[in-house]
């Protein structure tokens, strides 16, 4: 299943994908949600950055591991994940649309390895509507964050 969201960004380019960038912040997400994330190596997002999660998925928590397999600042970072039954393929994509404005483009796929997983998906597909909602306002909220540290900044 693919889900696509897209926002703008009130920031240029380079700002924007530092804010989003910022692994403490992509950490402090995933544990105010009751997640458990370790990055290896400790420091800044570069090519071959690895976290290790326990996260709470449909009930059930599940581990994850996700791996930077392409960071082309400003303009893009590619994310793959796998854990015991989902290959995850997260792309994240900026866009100049003005000198203050950036627009956002988040694409994420999952791919099912085993029939419990490819059940799952199927159900996961009869609630697409409401899935990509919850996705896109997620994806909303970590923008205003975003935004909003920015400013700070």
């Amino acid at each position: 299943m693919k889900l696509t969201a897209k926002a703008d960004i009130a920031a240029p380019i380079d700002q924007a994908f530092e804010g989003l960038c910022d692994p403490d912040r992509l950490e402090q997400t995933v544990r105010g949600r009751g997640g458990i994330i370790r990055r290896n190596p400790i420091g800044p997002v570069e090519e071959g950055t690895q976290w290790d999660a326990r996260i709470a998925f449909r009930g059930a928590s599940r581990e994850v591991s996700f791996i930077v397999t392409s960071l082309e600042a400003p303009m893009l970072m590619r994310f793959r994940g796998n854990g015991a039954a989902f290959d995850i393929a997260v792309d994240v994509e900026l866009a100049v649309v003005d000198a203050v404005t950036t627009r956002l483009t988040v694409t994420t796929q999952g791919t099912p390895k085993t029939l419990p997983a490819r059940i799952m998906m199927q159900s996961l597909k009869l609630a697409h509507g409401q899935i990509l909602a919850r996705y896109r306002a997620r994806i909303a909220e970590y923008v205003a964050e975003t935004e909003a540290e920015i400013r700070l900044s």
